[in-house]
């Protein structure tokens, strides 16, 4: 990046160069962007994308708990939301309250107010890790619930640089999957919940956790399930027909509590996470004709 780019960025966010990428993925695995840029606010977001022709390219990631970075690293620009686009703020009505929440958020954290508050809905999120910006891209959902039943509308900045609200209705949601652009960037969404206690919401997010412990690793380092349920099988089913739990290559390993997480044992490269996944995938359909989609998003170079 030149140092004229570097100059404008510098006015509406913070930029650094050479950033180590560790900490941005749940695998945990070492990785870096050649350069960050963390907006200021919406204004410095669509400055950046007005102008993204001045850049080679730009990647956007969130917390990562659905991204596995490469080993070579992120080329040209990477962006990422920071604390200005994490509030959340309340509308109660008598029967429901609406939410306004930046895309920042952590699903979990989403869910925790909510749950101070006695509002119902999105109890589901509390076990979901990443932000609100990208569960709504993906759909996150578990144990039968998705987000896009408690969306009302999205906020986004398009790639014009121009700010945008589209509504639920108008978004095209499937399993893990949303009809919003990818190269336009939430920025916040607004969520209807409604009336409960307490109490009530408290249960529901306690046997929420305890399904989640006894059925998922939560200790390893990992980025949730690998792959997407393909049509009328579970993808934890698959891998294990095909004699892959508890199977290694390198630091990585299929989880031996759920065969449809692969677990960073400390010492893994991006490669033999990458590398062991599709290994899954080649056995699934050369044996069982079956195709296998990656959940976890890969980004960067080899």
């Amino acid at each position: 990046m030149d140092n004229i780019s570097s100059l404008y960025l510098s006015k509406f966010g913070f930029l650094e160069k050479h950033v180590d990428l560790t900490s941005y993925t749940g695998f945990r695995t070492k990785s870096y962007a050649s350069a960050m840029f963390i907006p200021s606010g919406v204004e410095g977001l669509c400055f950046l994308i007005r102008n993204k022709s001045d850049f080679e390219c730009i990647t956007t990631i969130g917390a990562g708990y659905n991204l596995l970075i490469r080993d070579g690293g992120i080329k040209g620009l990477t962006m990422s939301l920071g604390n200005n686009f994490g509030k959340i703020s309340f509308r109660r009505s008598e029967n429901f309250t609406d939410i306004d929440v930046g895309a920042s958020v952590k699903s979990c954290e989403f869910a925790s107010e909510c749950q101070k508050q006695g509002l119902s809905g999105a109890e589901f999120l509390s076990v979901i890790p990443g932000t609100i910006g990208g569960a709504l891209y993906m759909n996150a959902g578990c144990f039968g619930a998705e987000i896009s039943q408690i969306v009302l509308n999205v906020h986004l900045v398009t790639d014009e640089g121009k700010t945008y609200t589209i509504s639920a209705d108008d978004i095209k949601y499937g399993y893990r999957s949303s009809s919003i652009p990818s190269d336009w960037i939430i920025v916040g969404a607004t969520f209807r919940c409604t009336s409960s206690s307490i109490e009530s919401v408290s249960h529901t997010v306690k046997k929420l956790r305890e399904k989640k412990l006894s059925t998922q690793p939560t200790c390893g380092l990992s980025c949730g399930s690998v792959f997407k349920n393909p049509t009328r099988h579970c993808a934890w089913k698959i891998i294990d027909e095909l004699g892959f739990r508890g199977a290694s290559l390198g630091g990585a390993k299929v989880s031996e509590k759920h065969s449809n997480f692969l677990v960073n044992t400390g010492k893994a490269k991006a490669s033999d996470i990458e590398q062991l996944g599709e290994k899954i995938r080649k056995e699934a359909a050369s044996r069982l004709g079956i195709h296998l989609e990656w959940e976890i998003q890969r980004l960067g170079e080899f």
